[in-house]
């Protein structure tokens, strides 16, 4: 596949027509793991009875809205190169959890937080397209790489009987690397304007680099957190109990299935070529 893409772009001025696409959509989650769960429990140590429920939160942090501007290049009727930049406005999960807690003197403790995450980036993709047909209605496939440029952000706002919490905290640095592939149709309208609809899928994780801790109060006053800074490494040697300030790597996924719809403009042809289809 890479060597497949690096042909095509060496011969990109040989193409056979040019085209620029617009598209918006909306990222399904694919690959889903564990984001959070909302939970709830009650304690009545005098008596002894204790209830709790836990339901998970599952998804992919590469599932939201999305816009998408790409360039192609056509090298025949059949083959070709797209070369796309994706904006990732992310899907926000939330979680919620509370706990009630009774003790022997009945004097009764509470407790509840909201937490979230949400992504964002830019996405990178070269890939190869490969079209059937010249009709009006042409159905067409692609498949390449993808590059990203991801961040991700927690947030949680805890109640206590006497106490509050808001904290902020976000995962930055590096790039993520994936695949990705799927199917369209090309819906002509004209010989310089066509519609499109695409199925997309995305496969990838991003490993942050390190986390930043940018909202820490306390009862509504600002307080500095402990550890502000963390970073993620594949090995981490420690000096004492309360070194905090690295730890290991994680992945966090992106993979998500695409739906899109757009508009494509064609803005030229190979001099001598065949005509574009009608």
């Amino acid at each position: 596949m890479l060597t497949l893409l690096i042909t095509l772009s060496a011969n990109f001025l040989f193409g056979q027509s040019s085209c620029l696409k617009f598209a918006i959509g909306y990222g399904l989650p694919a690959g889903s793991q564990l984001l959070g769960e909302n939970s709830s429990s009650h304690n009545i140590f005098s008596s002894g009875s204790y209830t709790a429920n836990e339901k998970g939160i599952y998804g992919s942090l590469g599932s939201g809205f999305v816009v998408n501007a790409s360039y192609g290049h056509m090298y025949s009727k059949n083959i070709g190169l797209d070369i796309s930049l994706q904006y990732l406005a992310g899907r926000k999960y939330v979680s919620n959890n509370s706990s009630t807690y009774v003790d022997f003197n009945n004097t009764v403790t509470t407790s509840s937080n909201e937490s979230s995450i949400g992504a964002q980036g830019l996405l990178f993709s070269p890939a190869v397209v490969f079209s059937a047909g010249d009709g009006s209605i042409r159905p067409y496939t692609k498949i390449g790489l993808v590059i990203g440029s991801m961040k991700f952000a927690t947030e949680e706002q805890a109640h206590y009987t006497n106490q509050s919490l808001e904290m902020k905290t976000e995962f930055k640095g590096g790039l993520s690397f994936g695949f990705r592939g799927g199917v369209g149709l090309d819906f002509s309208a004209s010989k310089k304007i066509s519609f499109f609809t695409e199925v997309m899928f995305t496969s990838m994780s991003y490993y942050p680099h390190e986390s930043e801790i940018t909202k820490y109060k306390v009862n509504g006053t600002n307080q500095e957190p402990q550890h502000r800074k963390i970073t993620y490494e594949k090995e981490v040697t420690r000096s004492n109990i309360n070194d905090s300030d690295k730890q290991l790597r994680f992945a966090a996924p992106f993979g998500s299935v695409g739906l899109m719809v757009g508009i494509k403009i064609n803005i030229a042809k190979r001099a001598g070529g065949d005509p574009l289809p009608k």
